[in-house]
């Protein structure tokens, strides 16, 4: 991801990797776009960084995660007497 919305979830996930722009905001949109036209070596480091930011989130780690979860929440939990 090289431009996102500034969203709290999209900066949560993305951090670095991306210039944030405000949704409503058409004009900053457009200025996020030409910045990154005009500058190859930002618009390469965001991609590498966006590359490493996605292998993070796999369908297989995202599958592991999950098992992981409903396993714990199906363990018997301990009723205090």
């Amino acid at each position: 991801m090289d431009i996102g919305g500034d969203i709290d979830s999209l900066r949560e996930v993305w951090g670095d990797a991306a210039l944030y722009v405000d949704p409503a905001r058409p004009r900053e949109l457009h200025a996020a776009i030409a910045r990154l036209i005009a500058d190859p070596v930002l618009r390469g480091a965001l991609a590498r960084r966006a590359a490493a930011c996605a292998r993070r989130y796999s369908a297989e780690r995202m599958a592991s995660d999950y098992a992981r979860l409903y396993a714990r929440l199906l363990e018997p939990t301990p009723v205090p007497a």
